[in-house]
């Protein structure tokens, strides 16, 4: 699905200008399971952790209007910047 979404600039308090697909962004708490799998000998295949392909995609931020392509039946999170 190609999705759309218009900002209102006044409610959001800046025109954003830049957009970024954060659903595998770095993440401190997430990385630590790694540490608790090994300490535990959990393993992987029953505790499996590498993240796989969301299906989501940041096309492009114009004008206030965020286009995104989103794959299944998915989500984003997408961070907006001015």
């Amino acid at each position: 699905r190609d999705v759309s979404i218009a900002f209102d600039q006044s409610k959001l308090g800046f025109v954003p200008g830049r957009a970024v697909d954060v659903m595998q962004a770095e993440d401190p708490d997430y990385m630590e399971l790694y540490e608790i799998q090994k300490k535990n000998n959990v393993p992987r295949a029953r505790a499996p952790l590498a993240l796989g392909d969301f299906g989501s995609q940041v096309e492009s931020i114009h004008d206030g209007t965020l286009k995104i392509k989103l794959r299944w039946h998915t989500f984003a999170i997408v961070e907006l910047t001015p």
